[in-house]
This record gives C-alpha cells, sequence and structure tokens, in this order.
C-alpha cells in the first residue's frame, strides 16, 4: 500500500485518484522540461566545439541559449524537488503540537504558498509584458520567454502546494509524510523498493 493510496482507500472519494493524476502531470511537464532544456544545451554547446574547433570561428546565438534556457532548467528543478517533498520544511514546531493540530497548520501553510506563488506568477505576467518588446540579438526571441519560466514555475508550485495540502488533510498519518513513497527514479507515488 502507497502512502498515496491510503486516503482513496479510507474515503472512497476520487479526490486522492485525481491528486495523484494532477501530481504526476505537474511532475511529468517539469522533468520533460528539465530533460528538454539539458539536452537543447548540451547540443548547442557540442555544437559550438565542434564548429569552433573545425572553422575557429564561433556560433553567437550559442551565448545567448543559456540566458534564455537557463531559467527553465532552474524552475523545472524546482519544481521537482517540491513534488518530490525536498524543500525545506521546518518540522521542530510541528512535532511539538498534536498530530490534528500539526495537520491543520501544515494545510494552512501549504496554502499561503500556494497564494503566495499565484500571486508571484500574476505579478509575473507584468514583466513578461514589458520584456516582450526586447528581444536576443542573434536568436531574435523575446526576452519574454526567459521569463516566463519563472511564470510557469511559479503556477505549477501552486498547483503542488495545493495538492499537497489535499494530502495532508486527507490522510490520517504523520502530516510531515504527505509526499512519502515519492522518491526520484521511481513511480511518482509508489514507495520505491
Amino acid at each position: 500500500m502507497t502512502a498515496l493510496s491510503r486516503p482513496a482507500e479510507r474515503t472512497g472519494s476520487g479526490l486522492a485518484a485525481l491528486v495523484r493524476i494532477i501530481d504526476g502531470t505537474v511532475l511529468l511537464l517539469a522533468q520533460a522540461i528539465g530533460a528538454l532544456v539539458t539536452v537543447a544545451l548540451f547540443v548547442a554547446v557540442m555544437t559550438s566545439v565542434i564548429v569552433r574547433y573545425a572553422t575557429n570561428a564561433s556560433i553567437g546565438w550559442v551565448n545567448e541559449l543559456p540566458d534564455l534556457l537557463f531559467p527553465w532548467l532552474a524552475m523545472s528543478g524546482i519544481v521537482v524537488a517540491a513534488q518530490f517533498g525536498r524543500h525545506i520544511v521546518v518540522e521542530f514546531g510541528i512535532l511539538l503540537m498534536p498530530r490534528a493540530m500539526g495537520r491543520v497548520v501544515l494545510v494552512i501553510v501549504q496554502l499561503l504558498v500556494a497564494a503566495i506563488f499565484v500571486f508571484l506568477a500574476l505579478e509575473g505576467r507584468m514583466v513578461i509584458e514589458v520584456t516582450s518588446a526586447e528581444r536576443f540579438p542573434v536568436l531574435g526571441l523575446p526576452m519574454s520567454f526567459a521569463y516566463l519560466a519563472l511564470v510557469t514555475g511559479c503556477v505549477l508550485i501552486a498547483i503542488t502546494a495545493l495538492t499537497t495540502a489535499l494530502r495532508i488533510a486527507g490522510d490520517a498519518g504523520d502530516p510531515l509524510k504527505a509526499r512519502e513513497g515519492m522518491e526520484p527514479g521511481g513511480h511518482h507515488g509508489e514507495a520505491v523498493s
């Protein structure tokens, strides 16, 4: 039995299944973005090295690519860490509280986190509007593409915070282990052997 299947079995509702689907989608999207960006940066740098070695010339757009793609790589990593519950948590106060009170506090914290990241995403839209007129000189792409990573990441973290709040509220176990069983390299939502 996994940590994610317990709420569904106990409540008999489809809410736990919906949370798993949402989390799985967020995780897959973040991992796909991270993988694609890593491959794109590797191929671009390798191409630049080969061209420089063969022709003693440089490719201008390779210098702009990290500015364009690195924010996407960073935000994908932040979202993946949130999905696996790997961000810092101050447990001391929660451990001193009765379990029910700790659960309420953690749900409130997750709701605050979601609200803050929704606010940041909305504010980030203004940055995108301002930077959309600016273009990378060689690639010609708008600089707002790099800032879109911030907005996208904030939305995905807000969704993760909401699903974490639902996990905490729906499971009678330890609220600090709401994302237990989700290990990098294993299946999301299943304990790794």
